[in-house]
């Protein structure tokens, strides 16, 4: 081994034994340095109150200023163990601190919770004295019991899909902080969705002012929801009964009318479709059930009586409709009182005109066919008892209509009361109507006119066959020509052969002595004859008092 090996192996050597010197002397001098002595954690010592509102504040006392932070952000109060927040205000010097008791977010039920502090991060516990161990949250509603003055609207209705329902609940002594009115809805309790809370999902709540609570978003499940509660602290629960409907508000409405013009119009349809009629070139269906028979108008009796007919089941219906499944009652509901009422007057005007119609015979046809002013008038003159009937008809079925239509179908129990001076004028304007019908006398109806040629004397023969027709008439007459319309003339007495047309087959005894069943017009015509004279035309025969009917002949 030569020189330099030596000393690099002597370096080596003496490095090592320099590094242990210094590593055996630290730890002597670690050895001989005592431990340091533990702080004495600062103590909470009290607080100004034990029972607080939300929103309030509490002051926490301590014995030293020693060991707080400078901040009171790093200073972090515990109720019952959940964070209440920091401190909002610190004084070392005046040995206080104060906390401002949390709203509803985060949530701390009402009730005595346990105190505690930590300070700094990470947190160090700080000794609470027993003095200060516990704080109480009450309820911010005057420390009254609450109580449920009404619940709006008395019926609530679904909304959307997935059916929704929304209620407005109002009384006193609700707290003024949403979370601490615990609801119910059919006595079980639910966890409300509060506005400001940052939830979104389940049964939406707002208190949009003092004495109000704002529900949304309610489920209808399974059950139907027949109360609603609201419970404060433990102050006692306050109810009231609700009713949230299986249907909507509109629902009852168009059932009854959709389920009435059903019954109605398949009847009518059945009917009407079964036999087409003719009348004066126009087919009539369904309408010939208004059309009086021997006239070949529209009958206002028989008008009135389905007006009636329909407005009494379509209000039956909606009644029974509202009953079952708005208020959730299996009942055969009785028929309401006043009802029967208006359907007997209905029923029978509709069977004394009828009679009449046979005693004193028929009002007059009219026009050629069947047209909406048959209604007020009678053989083409307007009547005025017939426009009072009608009027008063129309009138009082649709205040029935929209009277029973607007009652709220979850506190309907019954139809609308019909006055008894209604009906009093209802008997008044049928007896009007009928009264007309017996002093007027009866009008002309046409069912047939036959013609004949008499080519030597220039002469035609229009054989009229029918009821009431007077013998003292005047006659209107025009040809029915393809795309013209010509003017009705009236058919002077000199062209009436004898100046008067001959009668046969007198009316029933007791009526006009003008009035037969058969009527034979022999026409003189002049050098030139008018197109009616050879081709299809149109007779229109006046009876002195003015009624009148019109028939076309070939």
């Amino acid at each position: 081994m030569n020189l330099r090996e030596l000393q690099r192996r002597g370096w080596a050597v003496g490095w090592i034994c320099l590094l242990v010197l210094g590593l055996g002397a630290g730890r002597l001098t670690a050895q001989e340095q005592p431990p340091p002595t533990p702080a004495v954690p600062p103590e909470v010592t009290g607080l100004d109150k034990i029972q607080a509102v939300r929103g309030e504040r509490v002051r926490f006392t301590f014995d030293k200023k020693d060991g707080w932070p400078k901040e009171p952000k790093d200073i972090h109060v515990f109720l019952g163990g959940v964070p209440a927040g920091s401190a909002v205000d610190l004084n070392t010097d005046a040995l206080f601190f104060d906390l401002v008791v949390p709203g509803c977010s985060p949530y701390l039920p009402l009730g005595a919770h346990a105190v505690s502090v930590t300070i700094g991060d990470p947190p160090v516990p700080v000794i609470v004295a027993a003095a200060a161990g516990r704080l109480e949250i009450l309820p911010n509603n005057g420390g009254i019991d609450p109580k449920i003055t009404g619940v709006f609207p008395v019926t609530a209705y679904p909304e959307g899909k997935p059916r929704q329902y929304s209620l407005r609940i109002q009384g006193e002594g609700f707290a003024r902080d949403a979370c601490d009115n615990r609801i119910s809805l059919g006595g079980e309790a639910k966890e409300i969705c509060w506005k400001g809370t940052g939830c979104s999902q389940g049964i939406l709540g707002e208190i949009p002012q003092s004495g109000l609570i704002s529900l949304s978003n309610i489920l209808l499940g399974d059950h139907s929801l027949d109360n609603v509660g609201i419970k404060v602290g433990t102050r006692p629960e306050s109810t009231s009964a609700i009713r949230l409907s299986r249907v909507s508000r509109q629902f009852p409405v168009r059932i009854a009318l959709v389920v009435s013009l059903l019954i109605i119009g398949g009847v009518i349809f059945a009917v009407g479709r079964s036999n087409l009629r003719e009348i004066g070139g126009q087919k009539f269906g369904i309408s010939r059930l208004f059309i009086d028979a021997e006239t070949e108008t529209y009958s206002l009796s028989k008008l009135q009586f389905f007006i009636w007919t329909l407005v009494a089941v379509s209000a039956y219906l909606y009644l029974s409709i509202c009953t079952w499944l708005v208020q959730g009652k299996l009942v055969f509901l009785d028929v309401p009182d006043g009802l029967p009422g208006i359907v007997m007057i209905s029923a029978a005007t509709t069977v004394a005109a009828q009679w009449t119609q046979s005693a004193k015979g028929p009002k007059g046809a009219g026009g050629l066919f069947p047209t909406i002013s048959d209604l007020i008038s009678a053989g083409g003159v307007v009547v005025p008892e017939r426009f009072q009937f009608l009027v008063w008809t129309v009138l009082g079925a649709s205040i029935f209509s929209v009277l029973t239509f607007l009652h709220d179908p979850g506190s309907i129990a019954d139809l609308p009361t019909v006055p008894q001076g209604f009906l009093s004028l209802m008997g008044i304007s049928s007896a009007g109507y009928l009264g007309g019908k017996m002093v007027r006398k009866a009008g002309p109806v046409i069912e047939q006119i036959q013609r004949t040629s008499i080519a030597a004397a220039n002469q035609i023969v229009l054989t009229l066959t029918g009821r009431c027709l007077s013998t003292e008439a005047t006659y209107r007459i025009r040809a029915i020509t393809v795309g013209a319309v010509t003017t009705p003339e009236i058919i002077p007495l000199s062209m009436i052969v004898g100046g008067k047309p001959m009668g046969k087959a007198p009316e029933e005894p007791g009526m006009d002595s003008t009035f037969v069943k058969v009527l034979e017009l022999s026409l003189q015509l002049p050098a030139t004859p008018p197109a009616w004279a050879s081709g299809p035309g149109e007779l229109t025969i006046i009876n002195p008092d003015g009624l009148a009917d019109t028939m076309t002949f070939p």
